[in-house]
């Protein structure tokens, strides 16, 4: 579940984590509600990666990119999970990746049905 106020703004398919290599996932922009995003469109972002995909390590910006590269938050048989909120700008959201694993894992159980 999404913050008051927070929405999903688009989901993309065929893409790949910020700055990172090129790769078939899906991507789940979100923001504030009302808000304008000017260039990234988007305040954060989830991808959804499969679970072979190669991200190649911690930071290949090495600190040269305007914001810092997606982040692997999660990694299972069946995929991996990368989160790219822009530094300092998604203090709104203070618990934004405890959230969104709680939301995804509750959502993927067997039998669980989220109303």
């Amino acid at each position: 579940m999404l913050p008051q106020g927070w929405v999903v703004l688009k989901v993309e398919q065929g893409t790949y984590p910020w700055y990172r290599p090129k790769g078939k996932g899906t991507a789940v922009a979100l923001g504030i509600s009302g808000r304008h995003y000017a260039k990234q469109q988007r305040l954060a972002a989830v991808y959804i990666m499969p679970p072979d995909y190669d991200d190649g390590g911690d930071d290949l910006t090495h600190g040269q990119a305007q914001s810092p590269p997606a982040r692997l938050i999660a990694a299972a048989k069946n995929g991996k999970l990368y989160l790219w909120p822009p530094s300092g700008q998604a203090e709104d959201w203070r618990t934004m990746q405890e959230d969104l694993l709680k939301a995804l894992v509750k959502s993927s159980e067997p039998g669980r049905r989220e109303d």
